[in-house]
């Protein structure tokens, strides 16, 4: 009896997500040619046919919104029909044609991967309305890791030689 009640809430109280599943949904999304990345992708699991996704996938920022809309709705049906699986799906427009943008990502994901490999960002956007241009992304840190993100601010800050500001916001993963 104990082993049937710890098989029924465990779900609801919350498990981690089965890799098979990640593996599954990060493919079927990503073997999408508009797609460009993924990220935060969350899973909640309440039973058989219960089964609920978000993720927020990275596309042009060239594209149409209704075009991005049908992409994504696609995605969406496609989970439902192949892995049984409700998924939501965020939209993130990325600017892949702004040499300063990719350049900005380049360095900063080099000055993470010289501090610790498992850092990584997404979701990077350059504000030029500011004074100096901010450079706004999201800062995945391994719940493993033990770094202090006022550090990772500091070390990017002199990097980039006061030339942007930054807004970085946290992701524990």
């Amino acid at each position: 009896g104990v082993r049937v009640l710890q098989e029924t809430v465990t779900p609801l109280l919350g498990a981690k997500a089965d890799p098979h599943l990640v593996d599954r949904i990060s493919d079927l999304v990503l073997s999408k040619e508009s797609v460009l990345g993924i990220h935060d992708l969350l899973i909640h699991d309440y039973g058989p046919g219960q089964r609920y996704a978000s993720v927020h996938a990275e596309l042009s920022d060239q594209y149409d919104a209704m075009v991005c809309h049908e992409i994504l709705d696609h995605i969406e049906n496609e989970a439902q029909r192949k892995l049984n699986i409700q998924l939501v799906i965020h939209f993130d427009p990325v600017s892949i044609d702004d040499d300063e943008r990719l350049r900005l990502q380049q360095t900063i994901t080099t000055v993470l991967r010289d501090m610790n490999p498992a850092l990584s960002i997404h979701d990077l956007r350059l504000d030029r309305k500011t004074q100096p241009a901010t450079v706004c992304f999201d800062l995945a840190i391994p719940y493993s890791l033990d770094i202090d993100p006022q550090y990772i601010h500091s070390q990017l800050l002199s990097k980039l030689k006061d030339t942007y500001q930054i807004n970085m916001q946290i992701d524990r993963t």
